[in-house]
């Protein structure tokens, strides 16, 4: 596997792409042939932009792959992750968002959503990007939509690096931990009226 790549921020380029931001034919390509996934279940036929982020598919060393797998079965992993994605979603309005998607989670997947009744929502068997027509696009048109394009995929780029930056940083250990939990037992009853 190749050496990962970092831009000047220091974020892992993997998913996103180099383009031609002039050029509306390179652009439309882009917007067209993106990887898409199923935004439910393939039986409903809607489909949005995503990524393949399962681990054999990164661009990780053995070792590297080997660590990652320990490393998502720690919760202390997902909590900084899930913030990656509540921020993405909460700086769009809710508009959009972000969720793995995929019966092993594989695939980071972008929804439609929104507000209702005060409280983010997503529309995940909704279509994204499916009856695009360019038609009467003008070069704005492809650019902007390209833009927004490459911001989820930075979003699953800055989730790569977060992985990355577990597997470097950190070893897994196993620990026994006690989980307190209420149960119901039964007890004798007590008598009420003792005699005095």
């Amino acid at each position: 596997m190749s050496e990962l790549k970092y831009d000047s921020d220091g974020i892992v380029i993997h998913f996103r792409k180099e383009l031609d931001m002039s050029d509306p034919e390179e652009l439309q390509e882009f917007i067209k042939d993106h990887f898409r996934y199923p935004t439910m279940a393939h039986f409903n036929r809607s489909t949005s932009y995503a990524n393949h982020v399962k681990i054999s598919w990164l661009p990780l060393t053995h070792e590297q792959q080997m660590k990652a797998y320990d490393v998502i079965d720690c919760e202390d992993f997902w909590f900084p992750v899930n913030d990656l994605m509540r921020e993405w979603s909460v700086e769009r309005k809710h508009e959009w968002s972000a969720g793995f998607n995929g019966r092993s989670g594989g695939y980071i997947v972008l929804y439609k959503g929104g507000m209702k009744d005060g409280r983010p929502f997503t529309w995940p068997g909704k279509s994204v990007g499916e009856e695009l027509d360019f038609t009467d696009w003008e070069l704005s048109d492809f650019q902007d939509k390209a833009k927004f394009i490459l911001e989820f995929d930075l979003l699953c780029d800055t989730i790569l690096t977060e992985l990355v930056y577990y597997i470097e940083n950190y070893d897994v250990k196993e620990e026994t931990v006690q989980i307190p939990r209420k149960i119901k037992v039964l007890r004798e009853k007590e008598e009420k009226d003792a005699q005095v």
